[in-house]
């Protein structure tokens, strides 16, 4: 009979014992659902670092490879990308401002990371493409300086081979509407291709109104290249070296002389006189020393030369002959006096 009665009835427990076993009881029923819910969370947290590195690598091969906007896309959570490999977004939005065009920015940028995952071949892909925009754009020569940094990248060699025509060209084609600097620089690039040197020299003389005695032979073998007749007798100095000795025309009839201190004698039509003359512009003008009332001269002449020097620019030479050169030993001179040209040939 007492085998069949519940052990609870024959030993009765005491209030406290009974509570610590509800107690027991509850938190067993909540136990394994947060153990369920840690479980699982865990599991998500897992999958999450799992998925963010596979976008990690993802986002890196493809930085490595220059597809910076699939990369981009693929940094889902910069902040922490920001706490482990911060060069990284460095490196993806340097990518992002070359392919936006941006390559000043982006050059900078790539510079910036030295040769962290390939930004150093980077650097110089972002000058082969800047140079590349800058040679559609017509902007040779920029492109050519640009080209000049990155030597023997990829075909480089052989576009700066190919862009010495176009230099030249466009050097031909500022020196023309007299943008002289600008021409100097492009023929500084492309010499000695053919006329590249000849054309620094006119250059020179354009920029700086000199030349050395020993380029003087070279100018006057010039003649006929542009405007170098026009430079010769552009000053007296220079005149003086292609005028200087006897010219005659071809029956001997008419002649101009000029001697080694630049005096000038000659048969050719003129009646205007003066204390002496000038050269300017291929023009051989006479003047005349005027004093103003109060004792000035309006121009002297300097101790060693025949230039004027002009106190008063309002003060007029009167022009007698114009010189164009023709060839090293030959010229046409205008006469003034008559209205009339005469070739003259070097005796």
């Amino acid at each position: 009979m007492n085998d069949q009665i519940p052990d609870e009835w024959l030993y009765p427990q005491s209030e406290e014992t009974a509570g610590a076993e509800a107690d027991k009881k509850t938190k067993q029923r909540w136990k394994k659902p947060l153990v369920i819910t840690a479980s699982a969370l865990l599991c998500l947290l897992l999958i999450a670092c799992g998925v963010y590195i596979f976008l990690y690598q993802e986002a890196v091969s493809d930085a490595q490879n220059g597809e910076f906007s699939k990369a981009n896309s693929l940094l889902i959570l910069r902040f922490v990308t920001e706490r482990h490999d911060a060069r990284l977004l460095s490196l993806v939005d340097a990518g992002l401002l070359l392919e936006d065009g941006q390559y000043a920015g982006a050059e900078t940028a790539f510079a910036a990371l030295g040769d962290y995952r390939g930004a150093d071949t980077m650097c110089r892909e972002t000058y082969y493409r800047w140079a590349n925009a800058c040679l559609d754009q017509g902007e040779y020569l920029a492109s050519y300086n640009l080209f000049q940094k990155i030597s023997g990248y990829r075909d480089t060699d052989n576009i700066v081979n190919a862009q010495i025509p176009l230099l030249y060209a466009s050097g031909q084609a500022h020196y023309r509407k007299g943008d002289y600097f600008s021409a100097y620089m492009l023929f500084h690039r492309a010499a000695p291709f053919e006329d590249s040197d000849s054309y620094l020299l006119l250059i020179a003389l354009h920029l700086y109104h000199y030349l050395p005695d020993s380029e003087v032979s070279t100018l006057i073998g010039l003649i006929g290249f542009e405007d170098a007749a026009e430079l010769l007798v552009s000053d007296y100095w220079l005149a003086q070296y292609y005028l200087l000795g006897a010219w005659y025309t071809d029956d001997g009839s008419h002649y101009f002389k000029m001697d080694e201190n630049g005096g000038v004698g000659s048969n050719l039509p003129q009646s205007a006189s003066g204390d002496f003359g000038f050269i300017g512009g291929g023009i051989y003008a006479v003047y005349n020393e005027t004093s103003s009332g109060d004792g000035d001269t309006y121009f002297t002449a300097t101790d060693d030369s025949a230039y004027p020097v002009y106190n008063d620019l309002s003060i007029q030479g009167t022009d007698v002959f114009r010189f164009t050169p023709l060839t090293p030993d030959s010229m046409e001179v205008y006469c003034y006096e008559n209205d009339a040209a005469y070739t003259l040939y070097r005796s």
